[in-house]
C-alpha cells in the first residue's frame, strides 16, 4: 500500500492571525480525535502568516476518504477561508514510490 502526503498551503491575514491559531487547534483536536487522521499544521520559516497543514495516509484508500466530511469539518473550512489572504490555497499530493 502507497502511502499519500497531502497537504495545504497558504497565507493568513495578519490582522486574523490570532482566529486563525484558535481556529488551527479545533481543526486538529477535530481530525485527530473524530477522524483519527494524523494531522499537523506548520509556519513557514521566515514567513510569520505562512502556514502549511499536512495530512499522513496510510494508504490511497484513507485518502481518499478525505473527501467524506462531516458538517463540522465544512464548517471549520469555511471559517478557515475567511482568514485568508485573497481566499487563495496551494494543494499538494504525493504519493509513495513502492
Amino acid at each position: 500500500m502507497a502511502k499519500v502526503i497531502f497537504t495545504i498551503s497558504y497565507d493568513v491575514q495578519a490582522e486574523k492571525r490570532a482566529e486563525f491559531l484558535t481556529l488551527m487547534q479545533t481543526m486538529k483536536e477535530h481530525f485527530n480525535q473524530i477522524n483519527g487522521q494524523d494531522y499537523s499544521f506548520y509556519q513557514q520559516k521566515g514567513k510569520q502568516n505562512n502556514f502549511t497543514e499536512v495530512f499522513l495516509f496510510n494508504s490511497v484508500e484513507e485518502y481518499n476518504q478525505l473527501d467524506d466530511q462531516d458538517d463540522r469539518m465544512g464548517e471549520l473550512v469555511q471559517q478557515l477561508e475567511s482568514c485568508l489572504v485573497d481566499g487563495k490555497m496551494k494543494y499538494t499530493t504525493l504519493m509513495e514510490v513502492e
